[in-house]
């Protein structure tokens, strides 16, 4: 049987005092511009750490590419077909990535 804990509504954790209504407004942050920003306004990515992930996928992407190729044509195991295949599938993943952040970056 679980064991949970009912929460009593009349009562707060903090000495049994009245507990605070929170607003779901959204704070106003006032920049030196003296343009107030929204906090819950949605984070932007930096284009340096855009052409970061882009880079790292490319990379990725590549690096993945070579070791199937590696592995199909110059491992010899009972297994290289399986390991090219699967380091195959794996270098699509990251192409498809790579592309989608490619796309993302050109449409900026």
């Amino acid at each position: 049987m679980p064991k949970i804990k009912a929460r009593k509504k009349g009562r707060a954790n903090t000495g049994g005092g009245a507990r605070r209504q929170q607003s779901s407004r959204p704070v106003a942050v006032v920049t030196p511009d003296s343009q107030p920003v929204s906090t819950t306004a949605r984070r932007r990515v930096l284009p340096a750490q855009s052409l970061q992930g882009l880079a790292m996928s490319a990379l990725v992407a590549l690096g993945c590419w070579a070791f199937a190729y590696y592995t199909f044509l110059f491992y010899r195991d009972t297994n290289s077909y399986l390991f090219a295949g699967m380091a195959a599938l794996l270098a699509l993943v990251w192409s498809i990535s790579f592309f989608v952040r490619l796309r993302k970056w050109r449409r900026r």
